[in-house]
């Protein structure tokens, strides 16, 4: 039988991206992530914003977060939209 135990409150980390300058949506995704966090007993323990291509590995602060969490810093990214690119690199 698989024993999964989970630490409660799971530590969750925001991750919010747009891919130019002139789009004002950081607040928004943050906003709604930081609302949604505690409805699943989750606490935010870290916020990032980067304006970048969601079709590039290039991005420090998205690394950043997945190397906390292989690192067992933090339990969950969340984010606002998982674009096709975003799922393609995170499996490189």
């Amino acid at each position: 039988m698989l024993q999964v135990s989970f630490v409660f409150p799971m530590r969750a980390a925001l991750n919010a991206r747009v891919s130019t300058h002139d789009q004002p949506t950081f607040m928004m995704q943050i906003d709604a992530l930081r609302e949604c966090a505690p409805r699943r007993q989750w606490t935010v323990t870290d916020a990032v914003e980067e304006i970048a291509s969601g079709d590039t590995d290039q991005r420090p602060k998205r690394q950043a977060l997945l190397k906390a969490a292989k690192q067992r810093r933090l339990d969950v990214i969340m984010v606002w939209k998982l674009d096709p690119g975003d799922a393609r690199s995170s499996t490189r």
